[in-house]
Order: C-alpha cells, then sequence, then structure tokens
C-alpha cells in the first residue's frame, strides 16, 4: 500500500499522479518529527526517499474498547494493574512516567488552589480531587524537584 501511494505521489497528473509536490512534516536526521516545519517534496524525488509509515492496527472503536477493559482493571481493588501499566498496555504511552508526573502535578495545583480558596474565604473547587498524592519521587519525574511548602501535601 505505502509502495502505491508513493508510485502515485511521483507520477506526474497526466498518468494518474499528483504532479506538484507533496507537502509533509519536517524530519530530523535521528528520525525526531518536527510538526513546526513543513517541507516540499518533488515528486521526481520520492521513489528515491526512505518512507517509514506506522499504521494502526486497531479501529478507533477497538481502541475505545481496550482502554475501557483497561480502565476496569485499573479500578478493580483485585487486580495488581497500576497507573504505569494502564499507561504503558491500554493507552499506548511510551513515557508513562512524564503523564503520571503532569497528573500529580496537576493534583499538587488543584490542592494550593483549594487552600488559597479556603484562606480567602471562598468556596473550595468542587472539581479537584480531595486527596492529593506524595509529593513525585526522583525515579518518576523528568521535571526535576517540585518546590511544594511543606505541610502543604
Amino acid at each position: 500500500m505505502l509502495r502505491n501511494m508513493a508510485m502515485v505521489m511521483s507520477k506526474p497528473a497526466p498518468l494518474g499522479g499528483f504532479g506538484e509536490p507533496v507537502w509533509v512534516f519536517a524530519c530530523t536526521r535521528e528520525g525526531r518529527i518536527l510538526r513546526d516545519t513543513i517541507v516540499g517534496v518533488d515528486p521526481a524525488r520520492i521513489p528515491s526517499l526512505d518512507i517509514d509509515v506506522r499504521i494502526d492496527p486497531y479501529s478507533q472503536a477497538q481502541r475505545i474498547a481496550i482502554q475501557e477493559h483497561g480502565r476496569a482493571r485499573l479500578n478493580d481493588p483485585l487486580d495488581p494493574l497500576d497507573q504505569r501499566g494502564y499507561l504503558e498496555q491500554y493507552i499506548g504511552d511510551e513515557h508513562p512516567e512524564a503523564a503520571i508526573a503532569r497528573h500529580r502535578r496537576w493534583l499538587l495545583e488543584q490542592a494550593r488552589l483549594d487552600r488559597e480558596l479556603a484562606a480567602a474565604g471562598a468556596a473550595p473547587n468542587a472539581s479537584a480531587p480531595r486527596s492529593v498524592v506524595a509529593p513525585l519521587s526522583p525515579e518518576l519525574s523528568d521535571l526535576g524537584e517540585l518546590n511544594v511548602p511543606r505541610g502543604s501535601v
């Protein structure tokens, strides 16, 4: 399928191809995609390119069913699946530690906002969680040290 697409993109318009440059995201030599840079590829160069593509083997409905199954396992107290396992196995996150760190940072921020609102005499944020997890352990964080005031967690 990929070879057929490349062949069609490389043909001139009178022969059933695009007949004009194909615009794609730029890529570094290491293979990192630069989503803020777009480059045009001349159709004559397409046959000589090394093209790589990743096609998800699951449909959107299958992906949702898999995630819901993982969420049920995550919420089952008798199942040992943890957040990291859920993110890796059911969400497909390649860096679950970063997602966990972002979530914990959000929990700490919500708790701080509740304290500030309570100190100002306002009602607490109804959407904020009522409990906050312990500060991040260094092995789970790429954020560096979080400066959390003593006694605030």
